[in-house]
Order: C-alpha cells, then sequence, then structure tokens
C-alpha cells in the first residue's frame, strides 16, 4: 500500500476556485508516503486549484462545470469523470459536496472504482430547502461504499433521516489551519475600528452567509433587547446573500441602523483580527453540516454563542465552553449575550480553544482521513 492515488472531487461555489484545507492536506501529504494525492475541481472557469497544486507538484484535473445549469451539466461532467477515471486509475474516489458526488461516484461505479468515499459537506440542505434533491442524496449514500459525516448532528441526520447504514458511516471533523485563522496584529485591528467606528464599542460577530436558515433574523430580534441594556454594543454582520436585502429593511425598521453593520465579504486577514476585537461570537443557524465560523471563534478564544448545530454540537457544553441556545429563539441568544458580557468568560474561552485545538485542527482531520484510506483499502485487500 505504498502508491494509494487519492482522488479529492471539489466543487467550490461563489467564486472560490481553491479549496483551502485541500492545499494543506497536499502539503501534509508531502510526509505521508503511503498517500498520493491528485485532484478534480469541476467550477465554469478555470480554478486557482490548478495554479496551487502546481505549486505543489501535484496535479489537477480541471472539467468545466456550472451549477446554474445542474441537470444538463452534471451529464456532461459524468462522461468526463468517467473517462478521466478509466485513465488515471485511482484506488479510491472521494468526492465532498452534491454537485461533484452525484456524478463523481456514478463515474467511478461504472469506472470499476471500488472504494468510493462521500464526505457529506451539505447534509440536510436539500432536506430543508430543496427536497426535489433528497432522493439523490440517498442514491448517493447507497452508491458510496463509506460515508463522511463532519459532526455528530450530521451523522444523527444521515442515519435517522436519510436511512443510510450505519457501519457504511465514519466521524471526521473538518479541520482548520490554527496559524491561519488566528494570526492577527494590532495595525489592522485599529484600521477596522475606525472603519466599522468601534471606538468604545462591544463588538458582537456573526458570520454567515445571508440566508434564511443561517437564523439572522432571530439574532436581530436579539439584538434589540441587547442595545436597550447595553447601547455600546455594534453587531456586525460579516458575509453576502440573498437574504441581505430582507435583513437590512427589518434593521431600518428595528430603528437599529447604528447599532448593526453589514459589513459583505472580508478578507481572511481582517476576519482573524475582526474575531478578535469582539466581545462575544454569535451563530444562530438551524443546521450546520460543520459550521467552520464556530470552530474559528473558539480558536480565537472568543465567547461562542450557538444553536446546538455543527462543530458546537460536538464540541460545546453548556456553561463550560459556550452558550448553547434553541434554535429560532431570539430571547435565550440575547441571554447569552448577556451571561457573556456579564461574567468572566476566561476559563470558558481556554476550554474552548482547548476542544477546538483537539478536535478541529487540519492535522487531525488529515490523521483521521489517512486512517479511513488505510482501513477500507486493507479491508479490500483481504
Amino acid at each position: 500500500m505504498t502508491d494509494n492515488h487519492i482522488i479529492h472531487i471539489a466543487l467550490t461555489l461563489a467564486n472560490n476556485t481553491s479549496t483551502p484545507y485541500f492545499n494543506r492536506f497536499a502539503d501534509l501529504a508531502k510526509n505521508t508516503p503511503d498517500i498520493k494525492l491528485s485532484f478534480i475541481c469541476l467550477f465554469p472557469e478555470q480554478p486557482n486549484m490548478i495554479e496551487d497544486m502546481a505549486k505543489r507538484s501535484l496535479v489537477c484535473h480541471w472539467i468545466k462545470y456550472d451549477s446554474k445549469k445542474r441537470k444538463v451539466e452534471m451529464l456532461k461532467a459524468l462522461l468526463q469523470l468517467f473517462l478521466l477515471l478509466k485513465k488515471i486509475k485511482p484506488d479510491v474516489i472521494h468526492t465532498h459536496l452534491f454537485d461533484d458526488s452525484l456524478p463523481g461516484l456514478l463515474a467511478a461505479k461504472f469506472a470499476g472504482i471500488k472504494t468510493r468515499i462521500i464526505s457529506k459537506l451539505d447534509t440536510g440542505y436539500h432536506h430543508n430547502f430543496t427536497p426535489q434533491w433528497v432522493k439523490f442524496d440517498k442514491f448517493n449514500n447507497w452508491n458510496a461504499t463509506g460515508i463522511v459525516s463532519v459532526s455528530k448532528e450530521s451523522e444523527n441526520f444521515i442515519i435517522d433521516i436519510e436511512k443510510a447504514p450505519v457501519d457504511k458511516i465514519h466521524l471526521i471533523h473538518q479541520g482548520l489551519s490554527v496559524e491561519e485563522v488566528t494570526s492577527a496584529s494590532t495595525e489592522i485591528q485599529k484600521k477596522l475600528i475606525h472603519k466599522f467606528n468601534l471606538q468604545n464599542k462591544k463588538l458582537i460577530l456573526s458570520v454567515a452567509r445571508h440566508i434564511e436558515w443561517k437564523g439572522y433574523k432571530y439574532i436581530i430580534d436579539a439584538a434589540e433587547l441587547v442595545i436597550k441594556k447595553y447601547p455600546e454594543c455594534v453587531f456586525l454582520f460579516v458575509g453576502y446573500g440573498e437574504q441581505q436585502e430582507e435583513l437590512e429593511k427589518i434593521v431600518i425598521q428595528k430603528g437599529l441602523s447604528s447599532n448593526i453593520i453589514f459589513s459583505g465579504w472580508v478578507d481572511r486577514e481582517d476576519l482573524n483580527n475582526l474575531y478578535q476585537l469582539s466581545k462575544v461570537f454569535v451563530h444562530a443557524a438551524i443546521n450546520e453540516p460543520f459550521g467552520f465560523v464556530i470552530a474559528e471563534a473558539m480558536l480565537n478564544k472568543v465567547p461562542v454563542v450557538s444553536t446546538k448545530t455543527g462543530c458546537a454540537y460536538d464540541g460545546i457544553e453548556h456553561l463550560k465552553g459556550g452558550y448553547i441556545v434553541q434554535n429560532k429563539n431570539s430571547k435565550q441568544i440575547a441571554e447569552g449575550i448577556f451571561y457573556m458580557l456579564e461574567n468572566d468568560t476566561s476559563e470558558m474561552v481556554a476550554t474552548s480553544f482547548q476542544t477546538a485545538n483537539n478536535l478541529f485542527t487540519v492535522e487531525k482531520m488529515w490523521q483521521n482521513h489517512c486512517e479511513l484510506y488505510r482501513k477500507i483499502i486493507r479491508k479490500k485487500s483481504i
């Protein structure tokens, strides 16, 4: 088992043409001689991943794919993936998002690849928002020989709702590069304080797309309660999405425009510094397969108020590592913020940081993936 050729297929969305943890996997693979990586990216334009991997002496294959024409494009991708897989003959195919998993797993089956793994990075999305695609989620589970859940909540959903066989499922948390998500500087923080007028303010941070299932409406209602007691609080909503205009109207109607800021997209460097300027991080998503931003806040030692979803489900014990609230409960969100503002949270954030550092690093993620690949290949060879 010295030349296992592990293929990762990734669809990157919203102008993101590279996947950070794939880059880190590529770096870590240099010290893992029995694992060989190559990559396939489905994207409408030539992705940055090609250059990223070339710098690491690895290959990224590009298949042109436009998710706006999903049905037709999947059929095209299916044929191209089949031909590519027949050519490069991997031992394992490992898909990650629905749009690469449906054609990728099927092409792999047709190409005779016996080990087909799917990481369920978008668990629950179709169930909650586009139920007509749920049958294809179940088809992917059937077609895969191994299923990676990225949190216990995700695992429960895959078993209870999608009815996948328990013996196929392997829990492997997503991982972050601690240095990449925590590096900060006082100069950048000064710039951000000036940009968002945060002098003598208490910053409450939320980072998520502006879409219904991220729960921003409940954060806005909670903010109204918090601002009445602490008018110096400023809520900064980092992200963008189809719901933003609706959310902005709600903020205006409530007269909260001076205390709630929509920042739009911010780069990695600014985001790290915003975490470290924050008094509280709030996440109100109804469902998260993992929720990277929760782990990022934990690693930046920000007190976290979150619904029990994604990595908060696995990594935060109420009042020990953070403050857990029920879904769609603005009153509890406000109470959580009050708790963080009014109590010493040093022990809590230390616990939270240690948990994230133990469970949610990319090194741990890579180690767990390698163990899974070896285990599955070993079984196949018996």
